[in-house]
């Protein structure tokens, strides 16, 4: 490919944009705090479950759990001594405040199921967390039951449990909070319970190199150590889109630099060529500085590579002798670009419209430093050249090209194309892991993430009433066997006025009395309960040194502190109370059950069934049928604009036909390939429709202008040029092991080739 004559800007023009475009990302590094938080590309919540699904996405429980599965060694059994050594060392990190392995017994009545933080920070005001019979005929039941327990138990602790309270209601309800049972689990795998929160990645970081550590110094190695939680994902994919980042980002720096170089052959257009690109990164860097207080790590990441329709300006600049020529189509091309992206304004998705903010802004940046870079001074044509160019043949535009690759892959897309409403798919992790995840969590009967109730108060004491008032209506829904359990906050923290009414039944006498006739009946003598009766005694003697409990106190302890901010959190205008369920088979059952009762307590007007899943669905695919339906309208509104800027309609027809042609062909293909389209992938079809509409415009001035033979030339080969950089760019990107930005790499590829030759082959040159 020989070289062709460039203008060349002075190393003035080339000093100041680059000095600019430093300053710029300086002040970005500067002011651009980072987020992870996937509730960015969340849309606005329009009802109680979505706000509650928003709330809940990356919190909870279930967030902070890290399943650990111990080396495989092919023949070999467990080892029961080193997995002990090992849960030693984990128990012993910072952060982890638990360890549960199939080791753990599942038995209610054994004290190795009472976590230590219950037993430490609850056991001395036990009594009001649940109630103590007072009728004589339920402590004798209850009596009954201990007496065949200590038949059978030769534990001293356990015989201390029961004479300090011979209900043992600690344990029954700390059973009901254990995050996990692992009766069914292999002996490879452990949980670990943390205080580490999911999205904190330098502490997860932390996290994950202690107990990659701690089974290295047991086994003697990590290999074969797996990490599966939301935790380690981050840890694990911050590392993985590190490493590919800068391998890709090289690769296709190398691929692009190779390319150039061959075509022009000179240093310097290659550094004038990158210029423009890393102005635009600067000035879309700065306007999220400016404009947000956070900017989401997706918004940065997704935003370079919808800048790689930028490169295209310097390129055809750059590959013309008389630039001035062509910045009317260029500029009609930015502008046309900048108006689709100005749509993302619309999406009513924080992180939608920083993606939109940083296009229009780097695009705009990128064309300015385009301009400056390559200025011409205005200068009068010459008449007989343009009389002699004048009488050159032009081509004529086919429409059959697009007419065609546009009725098939509509037809096509109707029938069988489909989006995909899976809130997962918004996120870089493999499906294998999050497989891997789901199996363990189901052997370790995790607490469910899936179905919960929610509820409101415009207090914290208003909303732990209401939590109260539903656990009666969810007792009748397990009695209907409509599920199997449920946790709710006010098993560690009950009402005030529950609280408060249990502590009364004690020092007034009820519950001593009742208990004194049912032990004067049983097989027990009189001195076995004394713990149990002292106790009672100094309650009913100073009321007050059972003083109620506070969420404020509880949060001071790590797993309650937890499972609090879990299931009880401030909300506009209240507090939000969360119950957990689980084993629900029939979500609408359950709901309708709650429904046709809720109406007789008043403290549960506000209460709903949310099935997280469902919602994130029904909101997915809200927030999709949006964002189509503003790329529909960008679509129907660009013959219009460009028919103002081409100043003909068979030509503005002919370009948007063929764009949208080619975004909807490669929007088949990646629905065929991946079986739907995720919502980062309709963005990368708008990455495609700025690229392609730059091939249109280009290849329709073949037809619509009077070049001579050597001017189609150029055009033809910056087109070209431009279609295989991008080419090589996302073709790199496709390589990925990300899902998300192998998807990205594959769409744009795809669109790209399929813009190029739809445009190339819809000018046909007539002969002289």
């Amino acid at each position: 490919m020989s070289a062709s004559p460039v203008a060349l800007p002075s190393w003035r023009r080339q000093f100041l944009v680059l000095l600019v475009a430093v300053l710029c990302a300086a002040v970005a590094v500067l002011r651009l705090p980072l987020t992870y938080d996937l509730t960015w590309f969340l849309p606005t919540a329009e009802t109680t479950a979505e706000a509650v699904l928003t709330e809940r996405v990356g919190q909870g429980p279930g967030a902070e759990l890290l399943f650990l599965r111990l080396p495989v060694v092919e023949g070999a059994p467990i080892d029961d001594g080193r997995r002990a050594q090992l849960v030693q060392a984990l128990q012993a990190l910072p952060g982890v405040e638990q360890v549960v392995s199939s080791m753990v017994p599942s038995d209610a009545s054994s004290l190795a199921a009472l976590p230590a933080q219950l037993s430490a920070q609850l056991l001395q005001r036990r009594w009001l967390l649940y109630d103590l019979p007072t009728r004589t005929e339920d402590w004798a039941a209850l009596l009954a039951e201990r007496a065949y327990d200590v038949q059978s138990a030769f534990d001293d602790e356990f015989m201390f449990a029961v004479a300090e309270d011979p209900s043992l209601g600690l344990l029954t309800l700390a059973d009901r909070l254990r995050a996990a049972r692992s009766s069914a689990v292999d002996d490879r795998t452990l949980l670990l319970l943390t205080a580490v929160p999911a999205f904190d990645l330098d502490a997860q970081t932390a996290l994950v190199q202690a107990v990659t550590a701690a089974s290295q110094s047991v086994y003697g190695t990590a290999e074969g150590v797996e990490l599966f939680g939301a935790g380690a994902y981050g840890v694990a994919l911050n590392g993985q889109i590190r490493r590919e980042s800068i391998v890709f980002s090289v690769l296709a720096s190398m691929a692009l630099l190779t390319l150039v170089v061959l075509r022009f052959r000179s240093p310097r257009v290659v550094l004038t060529i990158a210029l423009p690109l890393a102005a635009g990164a600067g000035a879309g860097a700065v306007a999220l500085a400016a404009l947000f207080p956070q900017v989401h790590g997706i918004t940065l990441a997704f935003g370079f590579t919808i800048l790689g329709v930028v490169v295209d300006y310097p390129l055809h600049l750059a590959s013309h002798p008389a630039p001035r020529q062509v910045w009317p189509t260029l500029r009609i091309g930015v502008l046309s670009t900048v108006v689709a992206y100005l749509s993302f304004q619309f999406s009513g998705v924080d992180g939608i419209r920083q993606l939109g903010t940083f296009a229009v802004a780097g695009l705009l940046g990128a064309a300015l430093a385009s301009w400056i870079l390559f200025r011409q001074p205005s200068h009068r044509a010459d008449p007989g050249a343009e009389g002699q160019r004048a009488r050159e043949p032009v081509g004529r535009l086919r429409h059959l090209p697009w007419l065609l690759a546009l009725v098939l892959s509509a037809t096509t897309l109707t029938l069988a194309g489909r989006l995909n409403p899976d809130l997962g798919a918004m996120t870089p992790i493999p499906e294998r892991w999050r497989t891997a995840e789901a199996t363990l969590r189901e052997q370790f009967a995790t607490l469910e993430q899936r179905y919960l109730v929610a509820l409101a108060g415009r207090t914290e004491a208003e909303a732990l009433v209401a939590t109260d008032a539903a656990t009666g209506l969810l007792d009748e829904a397990i009695r209907a066997r409509l599920l199997a359990d449920y946790q709710p906050v006010t098993l560690l923290l009950p009402p005030p006025d529950r609280q408060r009414a249990r502590r009364d039944a004690i020092a007034q006498g009820a519950v001593a009395a009742s208990f004194e006739r049912a032990l004067a009946d049983s097989a027990f003598t009189a001195e076995a309960f004394d713990p149990f009766r002292q106790r009672l005694q100094a309650i009913a003697d100073t009321p007050q040194s059972l003083p109620l409990l506070t969420s404020a106190e509880l949060r001071q302890a790590g797993a309650l502190r937890r499972l609090i901010d879990a299931q009880l959190y401030p909300v506009d205008g209240g507090y939000r109370s969360i119950i957990f369920l689980r084993g629900v088979e029939d979500a609408g059952a359950l709901s309708a059950f709650m429904d046709a009762r809720k109406n007789e307590e008043p403290h549960l007007a506000g209460l709903q069934v949310v099935d997280l899943k469902q919602t994130s669905v029904g909101l997915v695919q809200r927030y999709q049928a949006r964002f189509v339906m503003v790329l529909g309208s960008v679509t129907l509104a660009l013959p219009v604009l460009l028919w103002l800027a081409l100043g003909t309609l068979p030509r503005a027809l002919w370009c948007a036909g063929t764009l949208t042609a080619a975004v909807l062909t490669a929007a088949v293909l990646m629905s065929v390939l991946h079986g739907a389209l995720s919502l980062f992938e309709l963005i990368a079809l708008l990455l495609v429709a700025g690229l392609g509409l730059d091939y249109a415009l280009f290849f329709s001035r073949i037809a619509a202008a009077p070049l001579d033979v050597e001017e189609r030339r150029r055009v033809t080969g910056a087109v070209t040029l431009c279609a295989a950089s991008s080419l090589l760019v996302f073709g790199v990107l496709s390589l990925s092991s990300i899902p998300l930005l192998e998807g990205l790499g594959r769409t744009v590829s795809a669109g790209v080739l399929l813009a190029y030759l739809l445009a190339r082959f819809g000018v046909a040159t007539r002969k002289p």
